[in-house]
């Protein structure tokens, strides 16, 4: 009798740890589950208008993980975590006016420029910081190439190396898409 209580005891116990085990394996599987919705939930977030959210068409994420919206006409908001900041509020109204449109860029590393008339300006991550154009000449078309931004002028173009500006005046007349690619490769 004592045999049998002992078997029934030990298969008892067997059940009892194979119960456990599927326990903690199903309990380890809803965290897994859990975690995964918490990953994908943070990696989107809709904005809408009534929560404060600029209606835009271009966005960008900065190397701070910073959601960056341009809006028409000139204005770059950039969401802090709690609310919509606009950046442009930072510049002159002059040179908010002369923003030029789909101004919002970003390069390899995730840093945010944005292109006016007279200015290329880089956000540092608390400030703006300002590359000026030459007086005489001012920007029409821009692109970002190889991770270095070209902007044509009327009187000729540059590359912005090494936070300055690599001049080249050519009178440029007539200018496309395309004469801007060809004028990229002399540089780049």
């Amino acid at each position: 009798m004592a045999k049998r209580i002992r078997i029934t005891a030990a298969i008892f116990t067997l059940l009892l740890l194979t119960v456990l085990q599927s326990a903690q394996n199903s309990a380890t599987d809803i965290l897994s589950q859990y975690q995964k919705i918490q990953y994908e939930t943070q990696k989107s977030r809709l904005f809408r208008y009534e929560d404060g959210a600029p209606k835009s068409n271009y966005s960008v994420v900065d190397n701070y993980g910073y959601l960056w919206l341009e809006v028409y006409p000139s204005k770059i908001f950039k969401f802090n975590g709690i609310s919509f900041q606009n950046i442009t509020k930072q510049l002159p109204q002059v040179e908010r006016d002369s923003l030029l449109n789909n101004s919002l860029i970003s390069d390899n590393n995730k840093n945010i420029f944005f292109v006016g008339r007279h200015y290329l300006y880089k956000w540092n991550g608390y400030k703006i910081i300002k590359y000026a154009f030459p007086r005489d000449d001012r920007i029409r078309e821009y692109q970002m190439i190889k991770n270095k931004i070209l902007a044509v002028g009327d009187k000729g173009y540059a590359v912005l190396k090494d936070n300055s500006w690599k001049y080249i005046r050519i009178p440029i007349k007539h200018y496309t898409q395309e004469g801007l690619l060809a004028y990229s490769f002399l540089w780049i």
